[in-house]
């Protein structure tokens, strides 16, 4: 069956906010147990081998640096002029 734009399988649709809710719920839940029990972590992390302590800074670094997401670099040729095109096929074959 095609879709149909006004006829839902659920036509009172998503409860406004509600995934939203529970999650930050969530977090905040995480958040208190992270900073009720941070000093045992530190104190687990000197029991730890070199390779593993590495691994628990990567993993934290995952939830303080924003997800870096490979983007095609955009070039529109129409803004550029000639000239400019010119010099850039002859950067380019520099380059090789």
């Amino acid at each position: 069956m095609q879709f149909q734009k006004g006829v839902s399988g659920n036509p009172n649709g998503r409860p406004k906010n509600n995934i939203r809710e529970n999650q930050d719920e969530i977090r905040l839940m995480v958040y208190a147990f992270i900073k009720a029990n941070f000093s045992d972590v530190f104190t687990d992390l000197d029991t730890l081998s070199s390779k593993d302590r590495i691994r628990f800074f990567c993993q934290l670094l995952k939830h303080t640096e924003p997800r870096y997401t490979e983007r095609p670099p955009q070039l529109n040729l129409d803004d550029l002029t000639e000239e400019e095109i010119d010099d850039l096929i002859k950067r380019i074959h520099n380059q090789k």
